[in-house]
């Protein structure tokens, strides 16, 4: 279950460095698990809070309500996937108007 649940973090961090510039991958990754870090480990636990007591305690209900986010998430990396190429495609001309040699 673990790794059918986690398949999805190597790919995305391919396609997180393959979208920058060498020199900004580190911190590309550190914004990214900053912001996993906040949304994912600060706001999830509280969201699961405020469900429970709307629910009169029943954490079960809470813990289950919040995958309501799923198909936002879903259908924000669909998006993001069919713009893969367009953006490939410019990296080239990106990093020349940064001012890297090429």
């Amino acid at each position: 279950y673990s790794l059918v649940l986690t398949m999805w973090m190597p790919p995305l961090y391919a396609v997180l460095y393959d979208q920058v510039l060498p020199r900004m991958r580190g911190i590309t990754s550190s914004i990214y698990l900053f912001a996993m870090t906040i949304i994912g480990l600060g706001i999830g636990p509280y969201a699961v809070g405020l469900v429970s007591d709307a629910t009169h305690g029943d954490l079960a209900t809470a813990i289950l309500s919040v995958n309501w986010v799923a198909p936002a998430i879903v259908a924000m990396l669909v998006i993001l996937a069919l713009r893969v190429d367009r953006d490939q495609a410019s990296l080239l001309d990106r990093t020349r108007a940064a001012g890297e040699k090429v």
